[in-house]
């Protein structure tokens, strides 16, 4: 572990310096989280649109939705978003209703 720097030794402007950085990290943090959620909820927009194509062209009903929800929770229970099937559900549910209507 390093030692603290005394900070009364450091050029001035040195503080507004690492302000900056702070907030380009900052920044670049949120933005790569708004295009990771983006990129999600775009990919579970397709798996619903898939779902519903699935539905109409081959006569797949909801034992099929519900076994991809058990394996899809199986296959990803470690990743954050837990809930995937539950917003491919959703994402599911809105495009029948658009589809249909």
């Amino acid at each position: 572990m390093k030692a603290e720097i005394d900070t009364n030794n450091l050029p001035d402007g040195y503080a507004e310096w690492r302000s900056k950085i702070e907030n380009l990290i900052e920044k670049a943090k949120l933005n790569a989280a708004i295009h990771v959620n983006t990129d999600i909820l775009s990919l579970y927009w397709s798996i619903g649109s898939d779902i519903i194509r699935k539905k109409k062209e081959l006569g797949w009903g909801s034992q099929v939705i519900e076994q991809l929800s058990v394996d899809l929770t199986r296959k990803f229970a470690y990743d954050d978003r837990s809930s995937t099937p539950d917003i491919i559900y959703s994402c599911t549910e809105i495009l029948s209703k658009e589809t249909y209507h």
